[in-house]
């Protein structure tokens, strides 16, 4: 598809549309599609959960830490 140019390659095993025009937190999305989160330690559903929310960047779900705290 990137040679026929119904996709441009962006970064490694990430493509867009040709004709797609990126958002200042494009990067935030790329860096979450290339290094999914890590969970080495064991925590309960509501400590790894508290205080953060899924937003999607470019489509691409990203985990953030709210600013304000836990609601």
């Amino acid at each position: 598809m990137v040679k026929k140019g119904s996709l441009v390659r962006v970064a490694r095993g990430l493509y867009a549309l040709p004709d797609h025009q990126a958002s200042e937190y494009a990067s935030f999305g790329e860096v979450s599609a290339k290094y999914p989160p890590l969970r080495p330690v064991r925590f309960s559903a509501a400590a790894l959960t508290e205080g953060v929310e899924t937003h999607f960047i470019n489509g691409v779900p990203v985990a953030l830490e709210a600013l304000y705290g836990p609601r």
